[in-house]
């Protein structure tokens, strides 16, 4: 009888949410059929799942897997790339995992605990055009599901895998995705060692115990590929970058988003930094970032050595008001850029509303000038 009952339950929880990520639940107010992204990051009471807590050793391959004890977990990609016509893109491939319930018992037949999400977006720089896609699916196989024989991470016909050579310490990936007319498939090889975010990758986003995740990046991975858009194919390369993050609750209540910048400069320097924003609009003190050296090794940087400023704003079509120029200020690196997105609207209206796009920048970097490329993502607006 209990098990019974508790299908029952996951099956009307699972249908809520599939409800709430396909926008079946039209609302007055635009801004309500989206979900709030702390809706799903903040759960100070969870006590179901694992929480990261205690730093742990990091373990390669194993640590780019599912972690199905952590309630929410990604695997982001971004760059920015050239054809050989010198027409510039950006792109963003993410997959996402979200756990409904812990399940007491082994799943069987198309019982599922979890949901797999992914965002794809291509930003045509050229053609000033942002094109974003979202697929979400349960986890069974073949919909969306982790295949260990080859590395691989699916969500319908999207997909990614990736090869990690402990002997090197290079992580291979391949990356596809197709949908509507536009098709993207990128090979990309890591250029520097895996860099673990926070203190040895315990990255601690507020004072209560638990709000934390697991994260580690690759800041610069060699990209060719091609794309196609609108009937066009384009032969691409240029860099991209690579986040992997798992965790149980990473906002605290007074949280409402942040701004996260991952910047690769000419100089073969990669700055991450991601501003926690509280509701009164002040950058939390848990805010943090890395800046890498061209050897691969890097220092931590903590909010009060960053100075972030916004020069610019852009207004979504339901009203939205976004930052769009920003002035990252660190004194004591000597170094001081200026940021500006490509083009204004790269805006995703999917289950979540947030922003994220390609930028460029240039600025000082210890008294000479720089320039570059990057990607921010703004959430909680």
């Amino acid at each position: 009888m209990l098990r019974i009952i508790i299908i029952i339950l996951a099956m009307i929880l699972a249908s809520i949410v599939i409800l709430y990520f396909n926008n079946e639940n039209k609302a007055k107010d635009s801004k309500s059929s989206f979900i709030e992204i702390t809706s799903v990051l903040t759960g100070n009471n969870d006590t179901i799942f694992k929480k990261a807590i205690d730093k742990r050793v990091f373990k390669f391959p194993e640590d780019f897997y599912p972690k199905p004890d952590f309630r929410n977990e990604w695997w982001y990609f971004t760059g920015n790339l050239e054809a050989e016509n010198g027409r510039q893109f950006g792109y963003q491939f993410t997959i996402f995992r979200n756990s409904l319930f812990k399940a007491l018992y082994p799943m069987k037949n198309w019982e599922s605990s979890d949901i797999y999400m992914c965002h794809f977006a291509i930003t045509d720089i050229s053609e000033s055009k942002f094109y974003s896609f979202e697929k979400i699916s349960r986890a069974l196989n073949p919909l969306a599901t982790f295949d260990s024989s080859q590395n691989k991470i699916n969500v319908e016909n999207f997909y990614f895998n990736f090869n990690y050579n402990p002997l090197t310490k290079q992580t291979d990936f391949e990356i596809y995705a197709f949908a509507d007319d536009i098709e993207m498939s990128l090979s990309l090889v890591s250029q520097k060692p895996i860099v673990l975010q926070g203190n040895e990758g315990l990255s601690q986003k507020s004072g209560t115990k638990g709000n934390a995740s697991y994260y580690f990046s690759i800041t610069k991975l060699k990209t060719t590929g091609k794309i196609k858009v609108k009937g066009q194919d384009f032969k691409l390369n240029g860099y991209s970058w690579f986040d992997r993050e798992w965790s149980t609750s990473s906002l605290d209540t007074n949280q409402i988003g942040w701004d996260w910048f991952s910047l690769q400069l000419d100089n073969d320097y990669e700055i991450m930094f991601y501003a926690l924003r509280k509701k009164d609009g002040s950058f939390d003190e848990f805010s943090s970032g890395t800046i890498v050296n061209p050897q691969g090794t890097y220092d931590r940087i903590i909010a009060g050595q960053v100075q972030l400023s916004v020069t610019d704003y852009w207004k979504s079509p339901d009203g939205r008001k976004y930052p769009s120029g920003w002035i990252i200020n660190i004194p004591k690196k000597e170094i001081k850029l200026e940021i500006e997105p490509f083009i204004k609207n790269q805006e995703h209206q999917h289950s979540f509303r947030y922003w994220e796009g390609a930028v460029r920048l240039k600025g000082k970097f210890k008294g000479k000038d720089i320039s570059g490329k990057g990607y921010v993502e703004l959430t909680g607006y």
